[in-house]
């Protein structure tokens, strides 16, 4: 009887020990990781909308609009060509809106939190290149 205690107590001294210094597993999720981190070097499709208090990219992967701005005018210039020039859409002349493009980007991504105007969108992504869009989706 004595000697089966003993097995017991070295068996589960053994799995304690293992227990104790066994790497811990990384339980976070992948959404979680996403909606938590910066994303450097982000590249998917998105749509981006300026205009009047909107500066907006909203990329197809993610239920969620970014505040957007550009790493450089020649940049800037590639959404201006194919977004046209301002359009009112209201009475009020000065509140316009170009046309929503969407492109090709590869940009770094802010963590979550509150960006843009009254901080209405959820992170900032600045956009370093951008890929002129399919025909497919120009309209």
């Amino acid at each position: 009887m004595r000697k089966k205690i003993k097995i017991l107590i070295s068996v589960f001294s053994l799995y304690f020990l293992f227990w104790i210094f066994s790497p811990a597993q990384d339980t976070t999720s992948i959404v979680d990781k996403i909606e938590s981190e910066r994303i450097p070097n982000w590249e998917g499709i998105g749509t981006i909308s300026l205009g009047f208090e909107t500066s907006s990219f909203k990329p197809i992967d993610f239920q969620e609009r970014w505040w957007v701005s550009f790493a450089s005018d020649s940049i800037a210039k590639i959404y201006y060509k194919y977004a046209g020039e301002p359009k009112s859409s209201s009475p009020n002349d000065y509140i316009k809106f170009r046309k929503p493009v969407t492109f090709y980007v590869t940009g770094d991504v802010s963590k979550s939190g509150h960006f843009g105007h009254m901080g209405f969108y959820s992170r900032k992504i600045t956009i370093s290149k951008i890929t002129e869009p399919p025909k497919a989706l120009i309209k």
